[in-house]
């Protein structure tokens, strides 16, 4: 990766960022310009705009790679579980946002993919922490068949998830209506008014010391829905830091996985299933944790 650090001496001190810049890397202003903008400068650890003007002793860090540059290195981390002409079954890492969003300079999985494909649409997502299988429509007519899919229960998809105390019933179901909380709108929160219906069927696979592993099986999808009622119930996921409570700092993530999904194929008759492996952090902490009914998994 292209990563140049930049001190101004001296003499160079109340220059332009962009034009200080443009004469260090020899690169156009409008090229040093478009890096700023991307996102791809940093002095002294934060962005700022080209107009910002430089002094001794700051610290400015260039990553020069192009937006196609970028997306490629990503796109060497992304496995493709299945591919098609008209849709893709993706793998997701956990730390990579799925579409974007005003506020968000970074790069998601849906820009890895339109690098690839001249039609791009993302049916459904999934947090940028959990991992796991996602279906990506990369044809117009596939994306209506799909979203439609969605809309009416047709898609089945089952998570699987470490959280904190010992579920007591074996299999349950968690039905709590969400809304985004008004004192935080980045959270959901569980709200008989003024709220969506919202439900998550659950099974117990292991249970040991103050610990579950569960296959959770989402009815409808919702924004942080398993997180949420899980949360809710007293049982947060291992690692959820906006969830979590007392059991977020027991991973670097939250440790939920999107396991299996089952849809119609948008072209052809019958029902197509994918799967996806747990990732090695989240197998690490099942040994670690020391669960045994996990075989199948």
């Amino acid at each position: 990766m292209t990563c140049q650090e930049i001190y101004p001496a001296p003499d160079e001190e109340g220059m332009r960022l962009d034009k200080f810049l443009s004469e260090k890397l020899n690169f156009s202003r409008n090229r040093v310009q478009k890096f700023i903008k991307e996102g791809a400068v940093l002095v002294n650890g934060f962005k700022k705009n080209k107009k910002y003007s430089v002094s001794q002793g700051d610290k400015i860090l260039c990553d020069s790679l192009s937006r196609k540059e970028k997306t490629a290195v990503l796109d060497a981390d992304i496995c493709y579980i299945h591919k098609e002409d008209t849709f893709v079954v993706v793998d997701k890492p956990y730390g990579i946002v799925v579409h974007p969003a005003p506020g968000l300079d970074e790069y998601t999985l849906y820009d890895i993919l339109k690098e690839k494909y001249r039609y791009v649409q993302t049916v459904h997502r999934l947090d940028r922490n959990t991992s796991g299988v996602i279906i990506v429509a990369v044809d117009r007519k596939a994306a209506r068949n799909l979203k439609s899919q969605f809309k009416q229960g047709k898609v089945k998809k089952t998570y699987l998830a470490i959280v904190g105390g010992r579920v007591k019933a074996d299999a349950g179901e968690l039905d709590l209506p969400l809304k985004r909380s008004n004192k935080n709108p980045t959270k959901m929160e569980v709200s008989w008014v003024k709220s969506r219906s919202s439900v998550t069927r659950f099974r117990v696979v292991d249970r040991v010391s103050d610990f579950s592993l569960l296959e959770l099986y989402p009815l409808s999808g919702r924004t942080h829905q398993i997180r949420v009622h899980l949360s809710y119930s007293g049982h947060p996921v291992l690692g959820d830091d906006k969830y979590g409570g007392g059991y977020a700092g027991y991973a670097c993530r939250h440790l939920l996985h999107a396991w299996r999904i089952s849809f119609f194929h948008p072209e052809k008759k019958g029902r197509v299933n994918y799967c996806s492996a747990p990732p090695p952090d989240f197998i690490k902490k099942i040994r670690k944790l020391g669960f045994e009914n996990v075989d199948y998994i």
